[in-house]
């Protein structure tokens, strides 16, 4: 995150919040958590993906 919080989860899906901001839906601790868009610095893919396995936002 950009406030250098880390946060793991499984992805499930994009959705926006109350406020419509865009956010990512994650699976955490067998709950679904949204995560605003435009707070994450960087992504870390944490299973086999042939094509990425971070993802850095400026």
């Amino acid at each position: 995150m950009k406030t250098g919080e880390v946060i793991t989860g499984k992805a499930l899906d994009t959705k926006r919040n109350a406020s419509r901001e865009e956010c990512i839906e994650i699976e955490q601790d067998h709950k679904a958590v949204l995560v605003v868009l435009d707070s994450i610095a960087k992504l870390n893919i944490l299973v086999d993906n042939p094509y990425f396995d971070e993802v850095v936002f400026e």
